[in-house]
């Protein structure tokens, strides 16, 4: 998971960039800030580049429950995130958020 770097896959009939964050910064507001200004990006990139793929923001199961409260969640919903949170330990996806 700390490889900061996107990933193209697909699922199902589905193509999507996948946009791996660590969280590793003392500062989690930060790090947020950085990953949803990267993911905005990406995103506006991929609609003229490559409309048939849709990105996904990637991160562990524990950065999730640990810091998404409310507050975060309006965050991901104000700016339409979606979000794949992934068991680091199993590197299984857990949860995928549309």
């Amino acid at each position: 998971m700390g490889a900061e770097r996107p990933i193209s896959a697909q699922k199902g009939n589905d193509k999507i960039v996948i946009e791996v964050k660590s969280f590793l910064n003392p500062s989690f507001i930060y790090d947020l800030e950085r990953a949803v200004g990267q993911y905005i990006i990406y995103r506006n990139f991929l609609k003229k580049t490559a409309p048939d793929h849709q990105i996904y923001l990637a991160l562990t199961q524990f950065v999730y429950q640990a810091n998404f409260d409310e507050t975060i969640q309006l965050i991901v919903d104000e700016n339409q995130l979606k979000l794949i949170i992934v068991n680091a330990e199993q590197e299984v996806i857990t949860k995928w958020i549309k």
